[in-house]
């Protein structure tokens, strides 16, 4: 008997293509299959990525679709919460102008309205960085709508890169629309040099419980017991006194070559007269120790800051 034809993994394939590699209708309208937009199905256990179902519903079903909103920016590859991510939501965001179609199917959401600028990423035609912005703004919290703005101007953003002044001047000047005011307060409160959402979060805590503004991901030598110089990058620190702030995440505990590099760090630090303190989710969530412990160290306190720079 010939074995039953399977679809490569991450494939996105025309009805007729699977029809002729033997695939009954049965099976494609069972949960093996799913129809991620209209004539193309993909493996439920092993979809197509995004980016993919974005490019063949921009070349062969919907040319004027312009990506949008939370689709856009995960395409972008910035940092959305998992409930917002395309593998738990099994929807497109596009904008289309008022006179074209209304519906591409079931999992691609219509925003009806006049896409201005776009921008283009492996093959896909996305929101400018701006309309992204304050389309997300409608979508997310403050806090992880200042995460993606910072993201949007880390050293790891999506080239072409914006630098922050820029968009801030950008948003400044910009007409209304919905959600602009929300992001012009989130530029306000991004920085350049971020590298991960958490950094984000950890900077807004410390500015909420009145301290001074940590420096970001700045560099600092020490010298080792060989007499030779080591660099380091510090995720926050205060160079007055010398307090170094670290987010640990969970690779930091369970990749054992990851833990020896931090207590290295760590010794040499302190060899030099830094104090290190290490911030896991757990003080993220219950600040009171991670506030005591920076008291005790004399962080310096500037006052309660308001989320707006």
């Amino acid at each position: 008997m010939t074995p039953r034809w399977s679809p490569p993994p991450h494939s996105l394939l025309r009805r007729s293509e699977l029809r002729r590699r033997g695939v009954h209708p049965r099976r494609l309208a069972s949960d093996e299959f799913t129809q991620v937009i209209p004539g193309f199905w993909t493996p439920t256990a092993q979809p197509a990525p995004l980016y993919a179902i974005a490019q063949r519903l921009q070349h062969v079903v919907c040319p004027e679709a312009v990506i949008s909103h939370v689709s856009a920016a995960e395409i972008l590859g910035l940092p959305l919460p998992q409930g917002q991510r395309y593998e738990c939501l099994r929807v497109l965001h596009v904008s289309l102008p008022p006179a074209a179609r209304r519906r591409i199917g079931r999992r691609v959401h219509v925003h009806r309205r006049r896409p201005s600028e776009v921008r283009v990423v492996l093959g896909v035609r996305l929101s400018a960085t701006l309309p992204m912005l304050c389309d997300l703004a409608l979508q997310l919290s403050p806090l992880e709508l200042v995460q993606v703005c910072d993201a949007t101007v880390g050293p790891d953003a999506p080239w072409p890169r914006a630098s922050l002044a820029e968009l801030r001047e950008l948003a400044r000047t910009s007409a209304p629309r919905p959600g602009l005011a929300a992001v012009r307060t989130a530029l306000g409160s991004a920085r350049e040099r971020v590298e991960s959402p958490k950094e984000t979060e950890l900077r807004l805590l410390l500015l909420a419980r009145g301290f001074a503004e940590p420096k970001i991901n700045s560099a600092v030598q020490v010298v080792d017991s060989h007499d030779e110089r080591r660099g380091f990058r510090l995720d926050l620190s205060y160079r007055e006194p010398r307090i170094a702030i670290e987010y640990d995440g969970d690779g930091h505990r369970t990749d054992r070559r990851q833990w020896l590099r931090d207590r290295r760090k760590d010794a040499l630090l302190r060899g030099t007269e830094w104090e290190v303190v290490r911030v896991t989710q757990q003080d993220l969530r219950d600040p009171a120790d991670l506030v005591a412990r920076l008291d005790q160290l004399g962080a310096p306190r500037a006052g309660p800051l308001p989320l707006a720079a």
